[in-house]
């Protein structure tokens, strides 16, 4: 139990020093997620990155996204970058844990990055050994990936 509130003080932490940049997301105490949204000159990339020592994304990552307004986005990206890593912790002795490591980059029509406005209620992705799945009562990331979507936009590509 110690362990795990470690782990997770030390995903906030982490959560705080990134979050001018990116949309992170570490509730779930297996999976550090990470996502953004940024406009191309005629699409929208969604970069979604995941850190677990339980799985990684598979080769073609398939994500649902439910909105608020009950729309179901169901994406296919490719997986970019995958690495594994060994990382010694010291909590009264040395722990070695593997830490997996997935990026995966889906292009969207900028009709579907536009739905992000709307809020997402749910997300899922398959992960290698188990599947990914939160749900929200009210709109925590949506909003939020659709103000860097518009940001991106008023910068230029």
């Amino acid at each position: 139990m110690k362990q795990k509130l470690i782990i997770s003080l030390i995903g906030l932490i982490a959560c705080h020093l990134t979050a001018a940049a990116q949309v992170i997301f570490t509730e779930d105490p297996y999976i550090f997620l990470n996502m953004d949204l940024e406009a191309k000159e005629n699409s929208a990339l969604l970069t979604v990155e995941t850190r677990s020592d339980r799985a990684r994304m598979k080769s073609f990552p398939k994500m649902t996204i439910t909105l608020m307004n009950d729309s179901v986005l169901n994406l296919t990206g490719k997986n970019h970058n995958s690495s594994t890593k060994i990382q010694s912790q010291d909590i009264g002795g040395t722990v070695d844990k593997e830490q997996l490591a997935s990026k995966a980059l889906i292009i969207l029509t900028p009709e579907q990055a536009e739905m992000f406005k709307s809020g997402i209620k749910s997300i899922e992705i398959p992960m290698t050994t188990y599947n990914f799945f939160r749900e929200w009562a009210s709109d925590e990331l949506g909003s939020k990936l659709y103000s860097r979507y518009t940001e991106s936009k008023k910068r230029g590509f």
